[in-house]
């Protein structure tokens, strides 16, 4: 099939996409201008795209009504100007971009992927400046402090962010007697979580102001954040609003208003910049939602300077779990386990086993771990955003374990031990994305069963990814009765790059590898 899209909106051309998630047999494309329309092209993607440029002589001809003077009557104190029909030509050079792609393999889906579409091949268009005969230039593209500066001047970001009598009152009382600075920002933060609920629209401009949302109690991404920022900034911190794209949004090729969609809060202490966003209830200062984790913002201070910030948290999230298990010589596993959930690890918890999610996440529990028997299940301090989410259970299984004759095989994490390596394809050409730097780290005890002995366990092992990205310790120990096994597993940076796809591969073949090998008992 063919197509051609016609738009008046010269300076918005859609996205050439050339990849898709099927395979593609050909593809042309051709983009045409007259010499007068001048467009940047940004090519994303990693299909090596080369484009045929050619330039054609056309001509265009017009008719056009001019006045020729004179007037006509038209009842008193009237009068009509004549117009004469001209007709003219016009010369002129055609620009022609043209694309021939064959042979188009699909995008596919991996894990650790961002928003994969940010990764599809296709080619984007910007309109620079135009010039038409006898006249001088009128340039379209902007740079980054026009966006921020244009962004600002907009009476629904600029001028809200200014307001405070609407807030004055009531911050004052309840951060008269602090001193502290970090205590002003958790004071701050909590106190705007608790009087504005996340009505689940994103922008960067307020919809119904600042006062409407705090007297409502519901707003939008900039009425919540715009507000934080402005009561921070009233408490005498340096308090700056971010713009962000969601990774939903893709990432902002060149400079545009549009690459935009989502405003976050930041203020800057004495160890640092610290980035907040008031419309997860679950996140706190430092700790942004997944969705706003995309690479790089842009924070926009009162001068009308912008200055390039990182998203990625730099602090690990962590889980820290506790097992103690006993086995029975019949096959069967009984045991406890305490998860401890520390920075983004303890948000995500907390947004998957939020209100009303309990009884889905119980489910996917049992169904994710091979279907345990969960008991005694209980989770604390899952709404005192201050300290860790613990979550503990007891549970009994029979699936884990294999007896055979006089021996008995088991994995010493049982159903905890990742089963596949997640990545699959022999090569990759983006960034595995694992969203935040992450350690897991897990001590189990397990009492053996009465009648058996160990006759093997699992070699320990340690092994590290390159330029310090990761590392992975495997190690268990037989003290009598019992196995005592401690396994870490780290990630250090929140994205990897694809050159190091293989390495990290590998890696992930020898930790999962590693992680179902077996102990062997034998009854004595």
């Amino acid at each position: 099939y063919k197509y051609s899209i016609t738009s008046p909106f010269i300076y918005n051309v859609d996205e050439f996409i050339f990849q898709h998630d099927i395979p593609v047999n050909k593809i042309e494309a051709f983009f045409e201008t007259p010499e007068y329309f001048v467009f940047r092209m940004n090519v994303k993607g990693f299909l090596n795209v080369m484009p045929k440029r050619e330039q054609f002589n056309k001509s265009l001809d017009y008719t056009q009504r001019v006045a020729s003077g004179g007037t006509t009557n038209a009842g008193a104190g009237q009068g009509l100007g004549r117009t004469t029909q001209v007709r003219g030509n016009v010369k002129y050079v055609s620009n022609v971009i043209s694309f021939d792609l064959n042979n188009i393999e699909p995008l596919k889906e991996e894990p650790f992927v961002n928003e994969l579409s940010n990764y599809r091949s296709g080619v984007k268009y910007e309109l620079s400046y135009t010039q038409f005969p006898n006249s001088s230039k009128e340039f379209y593209s902007r740079t980054w402090e026009d966006v921020v500066e244009t962004v600002y001047k907009n009476p629904s970001f600029g001028d809200e962010l200014r307001k405070t009598n609407y807030f004055k009152e009531d911050l004052d009382a309840i951060i008269k007697n602090l001193t502290d600075e970090q205590e002003k920002i958790n004071t701050i933060f909590s106190f705007v979580k608790s009087k504005v609920k996340w009505d689940q629209s994103y922008g960067k401009y307020t919809r119904k102001g600042v006062k409407q949302a705090y007297q409502k109690g519901v707003g939008n991404t900039a009425e919540i954040n715009l507000m934080l920022t402005a009561m921070l900034d009233y408490a005498n911190l340096e308090a700056n609003p971010v713009l962000v794209s969601t990774r939903s949004n893709g990432m902002p090729l060149f400079p545009t208003r549009e690459g935009y969609n989502y405003i976050v809060s930041s203020v800057r202490i004495n160890e640092g910049i610290i980035l907040l966003d008031a419309t997860s209830q679950n996140s706190l200062p430092g700790v942004l939602p997944i969705r706003a984790l995309n690479w790089e913002g842009r924070m926009m201070s009162k001068n009308g300077k912008s200055t390039i910030i990182n998203l990625y948290p730099t602090n690990k999230g962590s889980i820290q779990t506790f097992q103690n298990i006993t086995l029975s010589g019949n096959g069967t596993a009984v045991g406890k386990i305490r998860n401890v959930y520390k920075g983004h690890q303890a948000l995500s918890f907390r947004d998957e086993y939020g209100k009303d999610k309990q009884k889905s996440y119980l489910n996917q529990l049992v169904n994710n771990n091979d279907g345990i028997e969960i008991n005694n299940f209980e989770v604390k301090n899952n709404n005192e955003l201050a300290k860790l989410p613990i979550e503990s259970f007891d549970f009994t299984t029979e699936s884990q374990i294999d007896v055979v004759s006089d021996k008995i095989y088991f994995s010493p994490l049982l159903f905890l031990a990742t089963k596949e390596n997640p990545f699959k394809q022999e090569k990759r050409e983006f960034p595995i994305d694992f969203s935040f730097p992450f350690e897991n780290i897990s001590t189990t005890i397990i009492n053996l069963p009465e009648g058996y002995r160990v006759e093997s366990i699992p070699e320990a092992m340690a092994i590290a990814l390159p330029n310090g990205m990761g590392n992975f310790s495997y190690a268990i120990n037989n003290v009598g009765n019992v196995l005592q096994l401690k396994v870490s597993k780290k990630i250090n940076y929140p994205v990897v790059p694809a050159e190091f796809y293989p390495s990290l591969k590998e890696y992930y073949s020898k930790m999962v590898g590693k992680l179902n090998e077996k102990v062997v008992l034998t009854k004595i």
